[in-house]
């Protein structure tokens, strides 16, 4: 109206704003089928919903790849960009079995389609939910592909979440830490590219310090630890990675036998679970089981085992019985 932009401009912010409300709509509807599980995970899932600020990123969206111009072609990539809205909500409640088989039907559907920032976006959330089942060598070739596909194609925060968690899963799923450590420059360039103050800096500030403390240089990894808590701290103090976080610098105080910062920060990851997320959601189950490693430390089985059981009973409501976990 006031002719500060061009019409095509106006339809890429129309567009990616669109897709923000698709994603909006398909947790609406997961909300309104909820059922315990899914309530407890309520913050979790809006705290994982992408940001609109990417809409008014002029340069983002003027190397974005253009939609299809062929009217069947669109309303297909529509309507898959729709239900992998859907399979995200699925992993943002917690329903991951579920989300995981939705992913791997668009992300096939979208490679037939051919149209790169789709099957991108199919392959990155394919290779998210792949590491939550710890199938570690599939979600590895998912992002991989994620990642070769979003540089080819300028699509930048998809590259660089792909990066961030494709060091998680070379170093803690594959035990391949130093080949994560290559690929570090090249995630740390592309988070850069994105913005070096957002929720993504944290998480790949997170996986790095993973990283080196798997590849045994545990003062750069409590460095990477911290930096990624301040990074949220400063932004986001409702972001469940923060308990992440701590769970990690808790199981590191554990391994250097201090175990008084140890108990600090699993009893610090275990509250934000219960506040964030609920006192039944899996997450928890991660600093209920480093409290009971504690517990054996310091010569208190009886209690140990009531951690323990407790992390059991949330691991097996998740994820079942057969899982690694």
């Amino acid at each position: 109206a006031a002719g500060g932009q061009s019409s095509r401009l106006t339809d890429l912010r129309s567009a990616c704003l669109g897709r923000r409300r698709a994603q909006v709509s398909a947790l609406v509807d997961i909300f309104v089928e909820a059922d315990r599980e899914v309530v407890e995970r309520a913050v979790q899932a809006v705290a994982g919903l992408p940001s609109v600020a990417a809409c008014s990123d002029v340069d983002g969206l003027l190397t974005t790849v253009a939609p299809p111009t062929e009217p069947t072609t669109a309303a297909r990539v529509e309507g898959l960009r729709l239900r992998l809205a859907r399979a995200a909500s699925l992993e943002a409640t917690g329903q991951y079995e579920q989300g995981l088989q939705l992913a791997a039907q668009v992300r096939a559907e979208a490679r037939v389609l051919g149209y790169a920032p789709l099957d991108a976006e199919a392959a990155l959330l394919e290779g998210s939910l792949l590491m939550v089942a710890t199938r570690a060598e599939a979600a590895d070739a998912a992002l991989a592909h994620a990642l070769r596909v979003a540089i080819a194609h300028d699509l930048h925060a998809v590259a660089a979440e792909a990066a961030a968690r494709r060091l998680f899963v070379l170093s803690e799923g594959l035990g391949r830490p130093a080949e994560a450590l290559v690929i570090r420059p090249v995630a740390e360039a592309l988070v850069e590219r994105v913005g070096v103050g957002g929720p993504l800096a944290a998480l790949l500030s997170n996986n790095l310090g993973a990283t080196q403390e798997k590849a045994g240089d545990r003062a750069a990894a409590r460095a990477h630890y911290e930096r990624s808590l301040e990074l949220l701290e400063r932004s986001d103090a409702s972001d469940p990675l923060l308990a992440v976080i701590h769970h990690n610098l808790g199981g590191m105080y554990l391994d250097e036998g201090e175990l008084g910062p140890a108990r600090v920060h699993y009893g610090r990851a275990l509250a934000l679970c219960r506040e964030l997320l609920g006192a039944r959601h899996p997450l928890g189950a991660h600093p209920l089981a480093g409290l009971g490693d504690l517990d054996v430390r310091e010569g208190a089985p009886a209690q140990a085992q009531v951690s323990y059981g407790e992390a059991l009973a949330l691991m097996e409501a998740a994820y079942g019985p057969d899982h690694l976990y």
